[in-house]
């Protein structure tokens, strides 16, 4: 399930007055309800007035009243086009971050491209070279595995430039998935020093796109290791929930600040002097493909716990 897309900067000012138009518009509503209230009020005090002090009277709460009912009508106007003028603004900032993006994922794909084919060509050439290493034949053969899965990421980036969707779903076994997902992460240079254990993963199959999957949970236990720049441990769990499973990331890290903690998904929002702010962006939009969401909780462990839930089909 994805995300409506937001209306266009021409649809947005369709929807609302222009400034002349409202400002006219107001003009005429406070001048006829003026006129109607003035004629009303004079007609009443005519008949409840009889001597100099009550028509005084009269006219004291006529005027009272008066600014009383301009006061809330004035208030009532502010707020509803205050609260429209702010959600017109949440629209074009949402706006802006899907731009930015899909202008990250563009240069990401084509930059990401260049390296897959520097790399298909060295797997080449030690290919050639292997013989009848068995360590070489295997490193290869997890290299190219890593390589595609990037191929697939790469494909991913393009498409959601274009704000085209791949849709490649399938059965997957997660446990399966998981492990071999973690096997891979750990060579990463970010998880030197840190221990990565899955002991709570459910044997379970899900219908859903493996590569976002795994690129997901990568990227999630990558944020959790650079969260904890000398050393610490790091744990995914997946609980089967009935009609939806967790897949949580738990690391025994500083915790995620609450100062910034409702921003962490947002398109290009980073605390890294390195970051690209899209490791976390790329896990809720696979979450969201799975029909469900991501969440930023405390984990039991002392840190940070995020967890993707994702709804059975």
């Amino acid at each position: 399930m994805s995300p409506q897309s937001p209306p266009s900067l021409d649809a947005l000012r369709k929807r609302g007055l222009e400034p002349l138009k409202l400002a006219a518009l107001v003009a005429v509503l406070y001048a006829g309800f003026s006129s109607i209230y003035i004629v009303y009020s004079s007609w009443l005090a005519s008949h409840l007035g009889h001597t100099p002090h009550e028509i005084r009277m009269v006219e004291t709460g006529k005027g009272i009243l008066f600014v009383l009912i301009t006061a809330a009508l004035l208030s009532a106007i502010v707020f509803h086009w205050s609260r429209r003028a702010r959600r017109q603004e949440e629209l074009l900032v949402n706006m802006e971050r899907r731009s930015l993006a899909a202008s990250y994922n563009a240069a990401l794909a084509h930059d990401l491209n260049n390296l897959l084919m520097t790399f298909n060509a060295l797997l080449g050439e030690m290919r050639d070279l292997e013989g009848a290493n068995a360590f070489l034949r295997g490193t290869r053969e997890q290299l190219e595995r890593g390589i595609e899965s990037l191929g697939g990421l790469s494909r991913r980036l393009a498409a959601s430039a274009a704000n085209r969707e791949t849709g490649r779903t399938t059965p997957v076994d997660l446990r399966d998935t998981l492990t071999r997902a973690a096997a891979l992460v750990r060579k990463h240079p970010d998880l030197l020093g840190r221990t990565l254990t899955l002991p709570e993963v459910t044997a379970v199959t899900l219908t859903l796109d493996q590569d976002l999957l795994v690129h997901a949970f990568i990227n999630l236990v990558l944020n959790a290791a650079q969260a904890m720049p000398r050393g610490g441990r790091i744990e995914v769990r997946a609980v089967d929930a009935g009609c939806a499973v967790h897949l949580e990331v738990h690391d025994d890290g500083p915790g995620v600040p609450a100062e910034i903690a409702a921003r962490i998904f947002e398109a290009g929002f980073t605390t890294k002097r390195q970051g690209t702010g899209l490791g976390l962006l790329s896990a809720r939009h696979f979450a969201e493909t799975c029909g469900g969401g991501i969440q930023l909780l405390r984990s039991p462990l002392g840190g940070a716990l995020f967890r993707i839930t994702i709804p059975r089909r």
